[in-house]
């Protein structure tokens, strides 16, 4: 991972019944086991009628290496203003344009 990337981080749970949590967005910093991101964040809520949505700001969050499971690569063309969202069975997805798609989680 480098600075000017994008990409798509999934944050580590640490019990079972904790949601899934997804960052995208510019990698701006990389330093002392910390990394900067400015992006958005996409929260689950099992049990809503919407139970998958994008925050509505971009903002910029700090996070400590050790609590990130997975970061992944995204096309430079990615537009980071406009998360495209969709179900499939029981997976939802990212829609990435110019790449395969991304599987967030599994709700039914």
């Amino acid at each position: 991972m480098n600075k000017g990337m994008i990409v798509l981080v999934r944050i580590k749970q640490y019990f079972d019944k904790q949601r899934p949590a997804f960052f995208v967005g510019k990698v701006l910093d990389l330093s002392n086991g910390w990394i900067t991101i400015h992006g958005k964040g996409i929260s689950f809520n099992a049990g809503q009628v919407k139970p998958v949505y994008p925050h509505d700001e971009a903002r910029t969050i700090v996070y400590p290496k050790e609590n990130i499971a997975h970061v992944r690569p995204l096309p430079d063309t990615f537009d980071i203003t406009h998360l495209d969202l969709y179900h499939d069975k029981s997976q939802w997805y990212l829609r990435i344009d110019d790449a395969p798609d991304a599987c967030l989680a599994e709700m039914g």
